[in-house]
Order: structure tokens, then C-alpha cells, then sequence
């Protein structure tokens, strides 16, 4: 699989971040390296990535909208953040805990959320399309010349 290309078992997997404790614990090894405080990030939806390299940012991910942030600095509010960047994340706008949440309800935060990856996967696929076809059209133009 192309690096950056969302997979179907990050998807399913997405699912347990519901839990605000789940969402938090992906912080836990990386917490000391970001500025921040995992329960902050934790409720406002974002996750910790977990392939980190050394001497790089940290990047966070909201398992919901899939929103990516890297270069987080101390004092950022990651809710604050994370409704300046996607202001239409339906998990942000969710009012009502996950563990009371009626099922319709819950059904339709995942009907948006498969939405959501599909969109992203849609976007990461043709991003990495236009790279190889200018790749492509540069060999081509130097074979030309």
C-alpha cells in the first residue's frame, strides 16, 4: 500500500476513539516530546500517529474528520484549534456523550465518519496520482529533448 494512503483496519479501528480514555492513551509515550496535555487532545477527538520518527513533530489526527495537525506549541487549545481548521466536524459539534448517545444518532456520526475517509482516501489517492503522472511527464519530456 502507497505510504499515506488510509487503510480499511485504521478505519474499523477508528471506531474504539469514541472513547475519550482510548483517544488519550495514544498520547501516553509521546505526551513529554508535544507541549500538550493528553486530555486536552483527547477531547477534542484527536489521536497521537503513532509513526513518529525521531526529531520530528508529532502529528495528531482527529479520528472523526481525519483532520491532521503537526507543531503543536504549549498553550495551543487543541479544541480551538481543531474548529478553526475544520469547522464542520460533526464530532466537535456533538453535544451528547458516545456512551448515551441514541443509536440512530450514533449511526448517522458513522454514516459522516465513512464519508469522511472515503473523502480523505479519494484526496490522498489523487494527490499521489498527479505526483506520478508529472513524474511521468518530466521522463517523457527528457526523452523528447
Amino acid at each position: 500500500m502507497a505510504m499515506g494512503v488510509l487503510s480499511l483496519r485504521e478505519f474499523a479501528t477508528g471506531a474504539e476513539f469514541y472513547e475519550e480514555s482510548r483517544r488519550a492513551e495514544s498520547f501516553a509515550a509521546s505526551a513529554r516530546d508535544g507541549g500538550w496535555d493528553p486530555a486536552q487532545m483527547a477531547a477534542a477527538g484527536f489521536v497521537c500517529l503513532e509513526q513518529q520518527q525521531p526529531g520530528v513533530d508529532v502529528t495528531a489526527r482527529c479520528f472523526f474528520c481525519l483532520l491532521e495537525v503537526r507543531g503543536w506549541i504549549s498553550g495551543d487549545d487543541p479544541r480551538q484549534v481543531h474548529a478553526l481548521r475544520s469547522p464542520a466536524c460533526a464530532f466537535l459539534a456533538l453535544r451528547t456523550p458516545y456512551a448515551i448517545l441514541p443509536v440512530e444518532e450514533f449511526l448517522r456520526l458513522e454514516l459522516q465518519r465513512a464519508h469522511n475517509y472515503v473523502r480523505e482516501m479519494e484526496r490522498r489517492f489523487l494527490h499521489e496520482f498527479m505526483d506520478s503522472a508529472a513524474t511521468v511527464r518530466l521522463h517523457m519530456e527528457r526523452f523528447i529533448r
